[in-house]
């Protein structure tokens, strides 16, 4: 503080303020004669950081959502597909069944010639001999097929049971990902706050101790 300053008492609005009250105010706009200096802009208020933080990673985690639920969509298909292959093999069970009923039928068939006459017999005989190989052998083709079908479902069921797993390890880690990142944002944007909060407590202590008179002196 400057002699003239001293023997004039305190500032007062009106009179033009010295270089040093000037320089020792921390805001100076509005005093005239004193040089303009540019304050930072406050930042964004913490609760509009947070809410734009939040928004996202919910956009996020809905999105993981509609994810989940679209794999779930194709479990379903792919259970379909499933039940549509399990009546097939339905289907060539019962086949087999009638396949072995008349098997069965073309043997006891067979062994009632047997008991006839030898020349009709043996006509007989053959006939049902070619019949009963010719059924043999398609019911061991149905029996192959049955049995090819089983095994290539099984390894589809696998090989899906696998990517199934996996699509759903790699979703839960995306998740778990998603909400640490959200976690160190807003415990990061929490800390800012607490920091500006106690900023602003400083500015508002250094302008009351500004706002007080300068004490006279004798």
């Amino acid at each position: 503080m400057d002699a003239q300053q001293q023997q004039a008492g305190p500032w007062r609005e009106g009179d033009p303020p010295s270089s040093s009250l000037c320089w020792a105010l921390p805001f100076r706009a509005g005093l005239p004669g004193c040089p303009l200096r540019t304050l930072p802009a406050d930042p964004a208020p913490p609760s509009t950081s947070v809410k734009r933080i939040r928004d996202k990673y919910e956009a996020e985690l809905s999105e993981l959502e509609r994810s989940e639920q679209k794999l779930q969509a194709q479990c379903g298909e792919l259970k379909g597909r499933l039940a549509e292959a399990e009546g097939e093999a339905a289907r060539l069970q019962g086949l087999v069944r009638q396949k072995d009923k008349a098997l069965a039928e073309v043997k006891a068939v067979n062994e009632q010639l047997l008991g006839e006459r030898s020349g009709l017999a043996q006509v007989l005989r053959q006939e049902f001999a070619d019949r009963l190989a010719a059924s043999e052998e398609e019911n061991r083709q149905v029996r192959a097929e049955l049995a090819e079908l089983r095994a290539q479902q099984r390894l589809e069921l696998e090989q899906l049971r696998r990517e199934k797993q996996a699509e759903l390890e790699d979703l839960h880690a995306r998740v778990k990902v998603a909400l640490a990142k959200k976690e160190a944002a807003v415990s990061s944007l929490r800390k800012q706050h607490e920091a500006a909060v106690k900023r602003a407590d400083h500015l508002e202590e250094l302008l009351e101790q500004r706002r007080r008179p300068l004490p006279s002196t004798k």
